[in-house]
């Protein structure tokens, strides 16, 4: 089945769903299922013209169509392809190729495809807070505290973008960007070729975005917590997040608290701006924004877990980069004060080769910590910096192997004198290239 090159348009507000709006502004208890197989969409629109400056909050939604009153989505099949959500002067632009909106939704999408589906920001109308692109193949969103899912099997997301011009706008996700309390994970799925780019502001999440949720425009504010990811058996490659201004993870960009990724591989993503972090992750360790200026609280720690599940199992992360500099994952705040610490976890019987560095900028005295206590081998390079300015770094090698690459280096960056370095080898084989002297005494 074909649904395509169909348009709907409005004046003010946001454009959300190109190709396809399940449940936006639905409101109450969703009980229905939607179930597709081998449905595709192209070519279709959902534009939001808010060029008179028109305020409030009406939306142009579903380009293809919109389902309401659906608890389950089942797509099975099929292709998602030049669609786009685009807003002029107006708000928000949310999932190009599809979007998906609702309290304790599940959706689970097997086999489906997402390519070259744009969702688009010109501008900022008069509403408050930013303009914002958001998934340019998919948009996930639960705004309270019911539990949603998006779980993605196989399939693919290429060429997607996210896309923002002007003053007072952002881009983020140009694959998928999943908000709120959505718990999301992707298994098998090939992501590539995807962008998330900001001409003048910031540009997060080249392929994947996970962040909280939070909506000034309407009456009482709508806030929504983030949830946890899971990336498995996954290719990332060919990303990028380009900014005017600050561009925050290549591939991914993760203000959740628990993100874990799985075999598979993050290789030649890139992000690039003014100021540019994570050429293949960024974990923000900064809080969530509430309508109030103040903040609500995270968990204890912002935890990245690398895991090579068997022995025969590889994760390689490797020609990442940031403006043009090798760079694999990056602990940071997205600006303020880091409110949690960063923790980086590498577990798994298999290999996980981080060959681009690990890179820290922490403040408020938060710590950050790399464990691996596992029987697995890490083969680790690049040049890894540590700067947690007034907290601790922990790298605790405790099982397996670990082997340090000839390129590989690790100091402590511009961190003050009361940072503490602690390094824990017991119970673990550390393997140094003879000709990195430098190195083997860093960690005598």
């Amino acid at each position: 089945m074909l649904l395509d090159t169909n348009t709907v348009s409005l004046t003010a507000g946001a454009a959300l769903g190109g190709g396809l709006a399940v449940n936006y502004l639905n409101g109450g208890n969703s009980t229905g299922t939607a179930d597709f197989t081998s449905l595709d969409l192209q070519g279709n629109q959902a534009i939001m013209d808010g060029s008179g400056n028109l305020s409030g909050f009406d939306s142009a939604i579903g380009g293809g169509g919109r389902l309401l009153g659906v608890a389950t989505v089942n797509y099975n099949g099929g292709t998602i392809s030049n669609n786009s959500a685009q807003t002029i002067n107006g708000s928000h632009a949310h999932g190009g190729g599809l979007a998906v909106e609702g309290d304790a939704v599940t959706g689970t999408y097997t086999s489906l495809n997402f390519q070259s589906n744009t969702a688009e920001v010109q501008g900022k109308g008069v509403d408050p807070g930013q303009a914002v692109a958001r998934g340019g193949g998919f948009f996930g969103l639960s705004q309270t505290g019911a539990n949603s899912e998006a779980n993605f099997i196989q399939g693919s997301f290429t060429g997607n973008q996210a896309k923002a011009t002007g003053a007072d706008t952002s881009a983020m996700g140009g694959a998928a960007a999943i908000l709120g309390n959505t718990d999301a994970s992707f298994d098998g799925t090939s992501i590539t070729s995807n962008s998330a780019v900001a001409d003048t502001g910031d540009a997060y999440g080249g392929a994947l975005a996970f962040t909280e949720y939070l909506d000034l425009s309407d009456t009482p504010p709508v806030e929504a917590q983030p949830g946890s990811a899971e990336i498995k058996n996954a290719n990332l490659s060919g990303n990028r997040a380009q900014a005017g201004n600050n561009a925050y993870g290549g591939a991914i960009f993760s203000r959740n608290d628990d993100l874990k990724v799985i075999n598979g591989q993050l290789t030649g993503n890139s992000a690039g701006g003014t100021n540019a972090f994570g050429g293949a992750i960024f974990m923000d360790t900064a809080d969530v924004v509430s309508d109030g200026g103040g903040t609500n609280a995270r968990g204890a720690q912002a935890l990245l877990t690398l895991e090579a599940t068997t022995a025969k199992d590889v994760l390689l992360i490797q020609g990442n980069t940031a403006n043009g500099q090798a760079s694999g994952i990056h602990f940071g705040t997205t600006g303020g004060d880091s409110a949690v610490d960063g923790v980086l976890d590498i577990t798994g019987a298999g290999t996980v080769k981080l060959l681009d560095p690990v890179t820290v900028a922490l403040n408020n005295g938060k710590d950050f910590t790399l464990t691996k206590n596992n029987t697995g081998k890490l083969q680790w390079g690049g040049a890894n910096q540590f700067d947690t300015n007034g907290g601790s770094t922990y790298i605790n090698l405790t099982r397996g192997t670990a082997y340090l690459t000839d390129d590989f280096s690790a100091g402590v960056g511009n961190a003050v004198s009361n940072t503490d370095f602690n390094v824990n080898l017991s119970g673990s084989t550390l393997a140094i290239d003879a000709s990195r002297n430098a190195n083997k005494a860093m960690f005598e």
